[in-house]
Order: C-alpha cells, then sequence, then structure tokens
C-alpha cells in the first residue's frame, strides 16, 4: 500500500503542478510531495494495526510435520486434541479436527505417497492449526506428493464390497458434509488444502 501509495503521489503531483503554467509552482511539488508521501505512510501505519490487517498471535497456531509413516498421524491427533481444548473448542469442533487429521492425513499417505516414492523423495506433511477469533479452527495441510486431491476420491454411496476406494472415501465424505469451508489447489509443486472447522 504505501509504495503504491507513493509512486501514485511521485506520479501526479508534477502534472498538477504543471497545470499552474509557471515554472515556479513546479518547486511547490517537492514539499508537497513530501507531506503527502507522509500522509500515505501514517495512513498505511493505522491500517496495519486495525482490524483489516489484523496478524493472528503466534500461539493460536499450532504446526507439526508429519512423514510417510502412518503410525506419526496418532501424535498429531493428540497434539490437535491439546491445541483444540486449550482455545475452548467445542466438543463437535475438536472431534471434526482430530476426524480431518485422520482421515485427509492418512489419504495423502495411503494413496499419494504410496504411489510416488521411485525416486526416494522424503515425503512429508505440514499440518497448521490455527485457533481464529472468532471461534473457528482452520486447518493448513501442504504435501510434497504428486497431485492429489483428497476430496477428488470416489465419495458415492458404496454399492458392493470390492469397492475399496469408496471405503477409504467414507471418512473423507464425512470431513467434506460437515466442513464450514474446504479449499484445495496445487501450488508450486504442493498440495495445499485448507478446511475450516
Amino acid at each position: 500500500m504505501q509504495e503504491s501509495g507513493l509512486a501514485a503521489v511521485s506520479l501526479t503531483l508534477p502534472i498538477l503542478f504543471s497545470l499552474f503554467g509557471k515554472l515556479s509552482a513546479l518547486w511547490w511539488m517537492y514539499p508537497a510531495a513530501e507531506i503527502l508521501s507522509m500522509g500515505i505512510w501514517f495512513a498505511a501505519l493505522k491500517l496495519r494495526k486495525s482490524r483489516f490487517f489484523k496478524v493472528t498471535e503466534s500461539k493460536r497456531i499450532f504446526r507439526t510435520e508429519l512423514g510417510s509413516d502412518p503410525a506419526e498421524i496418532g501424535n498429531a491427533i493428540e497434539a490437535a486434541e491439546a491445541f483444540c481444548g486449550a482455545w475452548d473448542a467445542s466438543m463437535k469442533q475438536s472431534y471434526y479436527v482430530t476426524l480431518t487429521v485422520e482421515e485427509i492425513c492418512s489419504a495423502i499417505i495411503a494413496n499419494a505417497f504410496g504411489k510416488q516414492n521411485r525416486l526416494n523423495e522424503q515425503n512429508y506433511i505440514q499440518l497448521t492449526l490455527v485457533a481464529r477469533e472468532n471461534g473457528d479452527f482452520e486447518l493448513h495441510l501442504r504435501d510434497n506428493a504428486k497431485s492429489f486431491n483428497p476430496f477428488d476420491m470416489v465419495t458415492k454411496r458404496i454399492l458392493d464390497a470390492n469397492n475399496t476406494e469408496g471405503l477409504d472415501a467414507i471418512g473423507i465424505l464425512m470431513v467434506k458434509k460437515k466442513a464450514k469451508q474446504f479449499f484445495y489447489r496445487r501450488y508450486l509443486g504442493f498440495n495445499v488444502l485448507v478446511i475450516t472447522a
């Protein structure tokens, strides 16, 4: 904001002062530019402190990293549950967050990591949980697997016993239905998933 405001001042002031037609008026541009630049700078500082640019406190954020071993999911679930309890999550929210961590991480490990390890790359999932001030909990998952969106798994009703992807996708379907909102995108070689509870 500051940079674009200062650029606007430095571009428009010479034009405005040249309209006066006198060369002496052009010299007033410099003090005017300094005063306007200072005003824009103070306005940007005030906006940054306002609710529009409010930064989440670091203590409201929980981060952990999981490898490709499914046994690590249990530790992440316990830590996420403790974090939810520390920020007064309802039982429903706490259950949903732990269910989401379990189902999404399991799906990533089983479906994305399992098919990728030809080059012995070290797979990982970065899990970030944010306690928002409005009472919502936001779960951010980022992994370095091949392109994989858990919400694209077959989540229709299971028709027969041989449909193993359907069995795996029951938990994903529950996460999908109970989420306030969710978002997936492939960005710079990572799968990024954001889910709000």
